[in-house]
């Protein structure tokens, strides 16, 4: 398997066909006010110096961690909207495929 000559073909891809995919991470972390401790038991409280107060660090899981999504995109903005009908891919190749081959 040449990695290059993948890369490079999915650039192709994504050039061609103004394809915007984004990897769902398996978890997230979200910050929240220490006062928030009994809503997040798990969380990690800390002294945050620019607010200068505790915080708590709470790291959540992702129900659809390790998949990815894909739209076309054929303007140029920055904004990138899935939709509501999003489906979710095991794999980049599933989510190319998806879109490339209809």
């Amino acid at each position: 398997m040449d990695i290059c000559a993948d890369i490079l073909k999915l650039q192709e891809l994504m050039i061609k066909h103004g394809l915007v995919i984004r990897a769902i991470p398996h978890e997230y972390s979200a910050t929240y006010e220490a006062r928030h401790k009994d809503k997040h038991p798990h969380g990690i409280e800390y002294f945050d110096k620019k607010v200068g107060r505790n915080m708590l660090r709470v790291t959540h899981k992702n129900s659809k961690g390790g998949k990815f999504i894909i739209v076309k995109q054929g303007w140029q903005g920055d904004m990138v909207r899935f939709g509501s009908n999003i489906v979710f891919y095991d794999s980049i190749e599933q989510a190319v495929n998806s879109v490339v081959n209809t």
